[in-house]
């Protein structure tokens, strides 16, 4: 598509394993949790998010990681992959609560 941003781009950067991220469409519910989980990496030194604009629907992730061998992209793939991981399990989780509920209940 012209014109469209893609989800995840990379802001240029001469040292991989310090890179800035703009995560299009998306806010606080994934920054946050991303955030924690991506600091949680023992690969890494700092991560952190920043919101632009209350108005703009994107985030500003930054990741350094402590070595230049390990990439910051790595980090990032890393942790969206926990992140979906972590959210299938709380889906899973909740769904099941909920069925139980319905069984014990009578009408």
């Amino acid at each position: 598509m012209e014109g469209a941003e893609r989800k995840i781009a990379k802001v240029p950067s001469s040292d991989d394993s310090c890179v800035t991220f703009i995560l299009n469409d998306e806010t606080h519910t994934i920054g946050q949790p991303l955030h924690m989980l991506i600091n949680n990496q023992p690969e890494v030194e700092f991560a952190g998010y920043s919101v632009p604009h209350i108005l703009e629907k994107k985030i500003n992730f930054r990741i350094q990681t402590k070595s230049q061998d390990h990439l910051a992209v790595d980090s990032l793939r890393q942790g969206l992959s926990d992140f979906e991981r972590f959210w299938r399990h709380t889906d899973a989780t909740f769904d099941n609560a909920v069925q139980r509920f319905s069984n014990s209940t009578t009408h």
